[in-house]
């Protein structure tokens, strides 16, 4: 390639990289960190907004990114923590909870308690690790970097539920999002049922929100969780075990499907059409976008509305990958998404902390 074809070459990549800016990124940059010719690119543009695009700009905008607390006028970078298991499909678990990070421009850790063999047609196999595992995974994670909001998903046993609730009490985690996880899309068991009763007992006091399915909710409390009514019923009762917030997802209703929010006051219904198509990885999914908004400083319905926004994107676009159920598409829901609903109102207090 000679000289002026490169030179093409290296306009065309730039602008590219460019149109993949969102105004987030942009707000995140170090100028000082930057290559001089996006730097440049940046002061003259201001803020880019009304560019299209993820957050994915160089790989990820996080090598760009101040450090938190680091320089005036540097916004700190929101964290997320998800304390799950591995899913090798990509489709569910770990793999879909840092996705959805990314995709909604969260900085994403995890700790893993177990590993799994999957595909779209189901679970294979499953290795739970220790709770030494899972503990040491968690203090070194905590202990540097830190996380404004955390999710569990997959837990596998009672030991690990119970090591997991006492390092939450431990650390004092503010905003915890309970993704109780019981069964694979395919039914195969991934926590006991020893695992179900600690977690009732001393997760459920911790969180923030709590985002059981119809069937999680049904195990949680003993009874059938089939109607919208039922779910009204379930909400209550499982707001008296401890969260905040109790959000039951809908997914499997009769007709279009509906996720039932109530805070001891309050009730939310979110609604919105189904798709004809199977995806596995949606619960997660939806957990770690309300995940990702409440990292970001929305307060619990925001980023309701954002998580059930996301998720309904993420299986829109759902590609037909494999010969089972679907995985979710969270590059395609990161770059449809309104990117005006991943921040707080001018003015809020709440945010990362």
């Amino acid at each position: 390639m000679d000289e002026a074809a490169f030179s093409d070459y290296a306009r065309a990549w730039r602008e590219r990289q460019l149109n993949a800016l969102t105004e987030f990124d942009v707000d995140l940059v170090d100028l000082d960190a930057c290559p001089a010719w996006l730097a440049e690119a940046i002061r003259r543009d201001g803020t880019l907004a009304g560019r299209a695009g993820a957050t994915t700009f160089l790989g990820t905008w996080g090598s760009y990114a101040a450090p938190n607390g680091g320089g005036a006028n540097k916004k700190p970078v929101p964290r997320a923590l998800t304390i799950a298991g591995s899913d090798s499909g990509g489709g569910a678990g770990i793999q879909a909870d840092l996705k959805t990070f990314t995709a909604l421009g969260v900085y994403g850790a995890s700790v893993l308690t177990a590993v799994t063999a999957q595909n779209t047609r189901g679970v294979v196999a499953v290795q739970e690790l220790s709770p030494e595992t899972v503990a040491v995974q968690f203090r070194a994670v905590m202990d540097d970097i830190g996380a404004d909001a955390v999710k569990t998903g997959m837990l596998g046993t009672a030991t690990v539920a119970a090591t997991v609730a006492a390092l939450l009490r431990e650390y004092r985690v503010p905003r915890l999002v309970v993704d109780p996880v019981m069964h694979a899309k395919g039914g195969h068991p991934l926590l006991t049922e020893e695992g179900q009763r600690v977690l009732a007992r001393e997760l459920l006091p911790l969180a923030l929100v709590v985002t059981p399915n119809l069937a999680e909710a049904g195990i949680l409390l003993g009874r059938e969780v089939c109607t919208l009514e039922d779910m009204r019923e379930a909400a209550r009762r499982l707001r008296e075990l401890g969260p905040s917030w109790v959000v039951i997802k809908g997914g499997h209703l009769e007709g279009d499907p509906v996720d039932l929010a109530y805070d001891g006051r309050d009730w939310l219904e979110l609604r919105g059409p189904r798709f004809p198509v199977t995806v596995h990885g949606t619960g997660c999914t939806f957990s770690a976008a309300l995940t990702a908004g409440l990292a970001r400083g929305l307060d619990v319905p925001a980023a309701l509305v954002l998580a059930r926004e996301f998720t309904a994107l993420a299986i829109r676009h759902a590609p037909a990958l494999g010969r089972g159920h679907r995985p979710p598409n969270h590059a395609a829901a990161g770059r449809l998404m309104d990117r005006s609903a991943l921040s707080p109102p001018p003015g809020d207090p709440a945010g990362p902390g």
